[in-house]
């Protein structure tokens, strides 16, 4: 057992159960490269070393990832929407010169330079999966401290579908698409949600949807129908009593992608000259939005949703500026000036007061 300087840092030598192990600690004080040594001990004898990355071999962030892909799919208590984030972060990843350093030489820094095309969730998700693989690697004993991975502020999502653009968008599509945001719209679900639906989920005489499974631990649960969705749903589902009610044009045992109906609702929203803004969970936005305007009860709203946490629906709602216009008139009103400017947009409210709830 052996810890010495080498240039400017520590270096280790190490039979284990006659294996020998040697490499850089990485580390330019004494007293941490034991540690790292004491700590590399115990991970072998404990046997959580990686079976195909020796310690004696620092892999690069390619020969990482293959690894880490193989942990993702066998993975039990990983869902399946979290195996297919990382999957995609690997392809967002994947074509990056960085995959080609070695991970000990991987600095905050680096980690920094890195461009992901798309907006800052889209690049959160390569700097999460890369935050993972680092970790992992920490984990595993092939690296002694994981660096910092800084994430790309997401600013909140604002666009909602109003009534004539979504009747504009539902012309342009048609399918499962503008069937797709209909349900969006009337139920609030989530697009993979949708695509994810089962026939034997619908239930016509009770009137709702049942959402198996999802993002969350709230996302199992009911939805209501509207007309429109049952109108939609009979018709899609026709004689059917099972399997999916979107199934792939291509491969009818499975599911249509939510990537295929997001790339048709934006070629669409770009050939309609709509802003960027506007995605396909926008309906569900739109859904929220109208909802708590409607209602006030936040913690329906809340259930509906499918969130744990009732904060997160700040992210969802976006107030009327007429509706709040209405509390200040109805305020004046109660003053004693119930005079109407003469360029003013909007009505004084007669009859009951006016409630704004905003999160």
């Amino acid at each position: 057992m052996s810890v010495f300087k080498r240039g400017s840092k520590y270096h280790y030598e190490v039979m284990i159960d006659g294996t020998r192990y040697r490499g850089t600690t990485g580390e330019v004080v004494l007293s941490r490269a034991r540690q790292f040594e004491a700590t590399l001990i115990t991970r072998v004898r404990e046997g959580r070393h990686s079976p195909t990355l020796s310690p004696r071999h620092i892999p690069t962030l390619r020969e990482l990832s293959s690894k880490f892909l193989e942990f993702v799919q066998e993975t039990q208590h990983m869902k399946a929407q979290t195996k297919e984030y990382y999957e995609y972060g690997l392809k967002l990843l994947s074509g990056h010169s960085v995959m080609g350093v070695r991970i000990d030489r991987l600095s905050t820094q680096d980690a920094e330079r890195i461009t992901i095309p798309g907006s800052p969730s889209t690049a959160n998700c390569g700097l999460r999966t890369l935050r993972r693989m680092l970790n992992l690697a920490e984990e595993w004993g092939l690296l002694h401290k994981a660096p910092k991975i800084h994430l790309h502020e997401e600013l909140g999502r604002s666009a909602t579908i109003e009534a004539g653009t979504e009747q504009r968008l539902s012309d342009s599509l048609g399918g499962s698409c503008a069937q797709a945001i209909q349900i969006i719209m009337d139920t609030g679900a989530r697009p993979q949600e949708v695509c994810l639906l089962k026939v034997q989920n619908v239930n016509f005489e009770r009137g709702y949807i049942f959402i198996e499974s999802g993002k969350t631990r709230k996302a199992r649960r009911y939805l209501p129908m509207s007309d429109r969705v049952t109108e939609v749903l009979k018709g899609q589902i026709g004689d059917r009593t099972e399997g999916w009610v979107f199934p792939s044009p291509r491969y009818p045992d499975k599911p249509i992608q939510r990537a295929s109906l997001s790339q048709a609702f934006n070629i669409a929203r770009n050939e309609l000259g709509l802003s960027k803004d506007l995605k396909l969970y926008s309906a569900r936005h739109s859904f929220a939005t109208d909802i708590m305007e409607r209602t006030g009860n936040v913690f329906l709203l809340q259930e509906l949703m499918g969130h744990t946490d009732v904060k997160t629906l700040g992210r969802y709602q976006h107030p009327s500026i007429a509706a709040v216009s209405m509390v200040v008139n109805q305020r004046n009103l109660e003053r004693g000036f119930p005079q109407k400017l003469p360029h003013s947009n909007f009505a004084i409210m007669e009859g009951p007061e006016v409630v704004l709830s905003i999160a």
